[in-house]
């Protein structure tokens, strides 16, 4: 045996890098499948594709965008990596996912070798480490493309408590400053970063054990870091009032909201042991919880924080995770409620590191010094990695799209007005728009208030033609939502298409008048008037859009197609918008038609040969051509344009008219 144990400490070097890969390898298999997936209809649309900053990739003014916008609270770097995956792979989702993968296993490996650093005990660190990487509760927060923010803040938070570990063995007066910069990049990808504080003051407790003699300058010492959470929570507060996303202590009781609470934590604690009946929406129950679940979860909970204490001498590692998980719930657990769901799987991500800890050490202690203790342990624990990976990738294959994940939720929690509107989202994004209205209606009847609902179902009742049930369910609407920008967009849209075009157009200014006013609804309302040939409040709803925004293609292309018919004022918009999207054949053969008219023809002809290139038998484009090239005199080419423009579109009256004149003309 003592051979054995020699070997094992010669080459233990060996085994940890084997430990390293097997945890790798192990996290990946269950969501290695998560390439082939696609975007899911909600927040996927707003964080990524129907986001006209994320498009555009990185830009100046998308990162500026990134580090002001308080949509969805304060999130630059969240956004900056999305812009920075969408210049690198496009609009991918099969990259995005294995992006988010990327971080997970990233974080995984940080918490292993943490875990190793501090403690020594590379198998129980193992150990933690899978039963961290493989639960069921990570999938929402590594297969939603809009849940970056968890994956993300989490790298930096354990980055934080490496750079933390590192300080402590030292004693210069600077020895915290990389922690404080990482704790800042953390709450720069997700708010709920600012509990790190209180993070490290339990890291200090175990499994640094530096509160036996110095405690009160541990806290001391933290002065800086509590600081600077309450600086964060500032700017978060500041973000979420600007955006009108304060969560209000008016929509519960006390009573309700901290039983509420008390049931929530105890949801948590059942589903850490016993992942079943996931769903990525549990409906808040407001005021209508149960008495003897109340009672259940308040004894649960009392008996294991009993437990915790009465054995923090022989195991403070287990005080530690109950501890690390019961505070740092506390930012999302309901003590302020802005929404319409009671918890969600991906506020565990952070939290469940304490948990894991405790469950591994504690059963390290009981079970390591009895007759087989080991391989029982190492079996079990076997198991239970093999149990939570398989019912991982089960779960994580209902995220390949919104239709398989939307029949789980119905499945797991039955029809509920979320689960119903995100299929209406779906089936509108697939441009199914008969099919979209029966679920819309469904989550509209389910929560006649939701915002949100009745925007979507007057959307498709627009598409639909169905003007006059669309005016009366948004003038119904505007009433108990009269300061919603969507909303007067949406009535400004149907009155439009009745024609009442004053009024519509006061729905429009009233849309913008209020902040933050969406640019995109200033560009889909000037998309509208020009449409209906008023154009030059078209053009002034494009150039309030750029006015904020003057580097998005979308906004310049629009307003240059607005003012065509005076070419001096088109021609700046189309040359940004061709700046910013070199190869948009659209942008290319609408500069050229400009220079054109302002008698540029050399410059009309460079622009409308590129445009050329992209579409080789495009009969505008060639028609076009000739006409500039027949300008600059060159005849041949302009009648060799002028035939193919012919030979795809015979009936192209005005070619044929261009291409006798030319022939006509003396060599």
């Amino acid at each position: 045996m003592k051979q054995l144990a020699h070997f094992f400490v010669r080459h233990k070097g060996h085994y940890v890098h084997l430990a390293f890969f097997f945890i790798v390898l192990t996290t990946v298999l269950p969501f290695y499948q998560v390439r082939t997936f696609d975007f899911i209809t909600m927040d996927d649309p707003s964080y990524v594709y129907d986001n006209p900053h994320v498009r555009e990739g990185i830009t100046g003014s998308g990162i500026w965008w990134a580090l002001t916008s308080t949509q969805y609270f304060w999130l630059p770097l969240t956004r900056l990596s999305l812009m920075a995956e969408v210049s690198l792979f496009g609009i991918d989702p099969g990259a995005m996912h294995l992006v988010n993968l990327f971080f997970h296993v990233c974080n995984v490996l940080l918490f292993f070798s943490l875990l190793r650093r501090a403690t020594g005990c590379d198998g129980a660190s193992a150990v933690a480490t899978l039963l961290f990487a493989v639960h069921p509760l990570r999938v929402e927060s590594v297969v939603w493309i809009a849940e970056r923010k968890d994956v993300l803040f989490a790298f930096f938070i354990l980055l934080a408590l490496h750079a933390y570990q590192t300080a402590w063995c030292r004693r210069t007066w600077y020895r915290f400053v990389p922690a404080l910069i990482l704790f800042v990049l953390a709450n720069m990808a997700k708010p709920m970063a600012v509990t790190l504080p209180i993070m490290l003051l339990l890291w200090d407790y175990w499994p640094l054990g530096r509160f036996t003699t110095t405690w009160r300058h541990l806290f001391w010492e933290k002065i800086p870091f509590f600081a600077l959470a309450i600086l964060l929570a500032g700017v978060t507060i500041w973000s979420a009032m600007d955006a009108d996303n304060l969560p209000s202590l008016r929509l519960l009781s006390i009573t309700d909201r901290l039983a509420n609470i008390v049931i929530s934590y105890a949801v948590y604690l059942r589903q850490s042991f016993w992942p079943t009946g996931l769903d990525f929406f549990y409906e808040h129950p407001k005021s209508h919880w149960q008495a003897i679940h109340l009672l259940q979860s308040l004894l649960i909970l009392s008996l294991v924080t009993f437990y915790a204490f009465r054995q923090r001498r022989q195991a403070p590692f287990f005080l530690f995770g109950w501890l690390w998980f019961l505070l740092t719930l506390l930012p999302v657990i309901g003590f302020l409620q802005n929404s319409a769901q009671v918890r969600a799987d991906r506020f565990t991500y952070i939290p469940h590191l304490g948990l894991c800890v405790a469950v591994t050490w504690e059963a390290r202690r009981l079970w390591c010094n009895r007759v087989a203790g080991v391989p029982i342990l190492a079996f079990l624990a076997f198991c239970s990695v093999a149990a939570l990976s398989w019912h991982t990738w089960l779960y994580a294959h209902q995220w390949r799209h919104t239709a398989s994940l939307v029949a789980h939720s119905q499945a797991v929690s039955g029809i509920n007005f979320i689960n119903q509107r995100v299929l209406g989202l779906f089936d509108i994004q697939r441009g199914a728009w008969e099919e979209a209205l029966k679920p819309l209606q469904r989550s509209l009847a389910l929560s006649p208030h939701d915002a949100i609902s009745q925007r979507s179902v007057a959307l498709v009742l627009v598409r639909l033609k169905r003007y006059q049930e669309a005016l009366a369910l948004l003038q119904k609407s505007v009433l108990e939502n009269s300061e919603d920008p969507q909303i007067h967009y949406l009535l400004g849209t149907v009155l439009l298409e009745m024609n009442h075009m004053d009024e519509a157009e006061q729905h429009f200014e009233q849309a913008f008048s209020y902040h933050p006013a969406p640019e995109y609804l200033l560009d889909q309302a000037g998309v509208q008037l020009a449409r209906k040939g008023r154009t030059q409040v078209a053009a002034r709803c494009f150039q309030r859009a750029l006015a904020r925004e003057p580097d998005v293609f979308r906004f310049n292309f629009h307003l240059g197609m607005a003012l065509a018919e005076d070419p001096a004022a088109a021609l700046l918009p189309l040359l940004r918008a061709v700046r910013l999207q070199p190869h948009d054949v659209s942008a290319l053969f609408n500069l050229g038609k400009v220079h054109n008219r302002l008698k540029d023809h050399s410059r009309a002809a460079e622009v409308l040969r590129r445009a050329l290139k992209r579409h080789p038998h495009d009969p505008d484009i060639l028609y076009e051509l000739a006409y500039a090239l027949l300008k600059l005199g060159d005849r041949p080419s302009a009648i060799h344009h002028l035939e193919e423009a012919l030979r795809q579109k015979p009936d192209f009256t005005p070619a044929g008219q261009l291409l006798a004149l030319a022939r006509r003309i003396a060599p």
